[in-house]
């Protein structure tokens, strides 16, 4: 056998290291739905579109060898579902201060 002649396993880790053509499809749909989420981040479906965002950008980290594309949408969905989660707390918070102070004005004003 010659020595220049490349064995399966050398053929093998040449294909994988070429960018493989399903990366670029990811990496859109995932750019796309991680600025869904950022500029929607205040609804409920914004949520939603940047967790897909968010898996989109995961599987475009693991396919392509470009990590850096991967991790911006990783990043930046990441950050619209904060906002999202962020703005959810706040009402949440609200709401529980105001049944606070109506329970409190039923209960306290209820006896004059």
């Amino acid at each position: 056998m010659d020595r220049y002649t490349s064995t399966a396993r050398e053929r093998w880790q040449m294909r994988q290291s070429e960018p493989q053509p399903q990366g670029w499809v990811l990496a859109l749909f995932g750019w796309i739905f991680a600025g869904l989420g950022l500029l929607l981040s205040i609804l409920v479906i914004g949520n939603l579109s940047a967790i897909l965002g968010l898996v989109f950008g995961i599987l475009t980290k693991r396919i392509e060898q470009r990590n850096t594309q991967g991790i911006l949408i990783i990043v930046l969905s990441s950050v619209g579902i904060g906002i999202g989660l962020l703005i959810f707390i706040i009402f949440a918070a609200q709401g529980f201060v105001e049944g606070l102070i109506r329970g409190y004005n039923e209960h306290y004003q209820s006896g004059r």
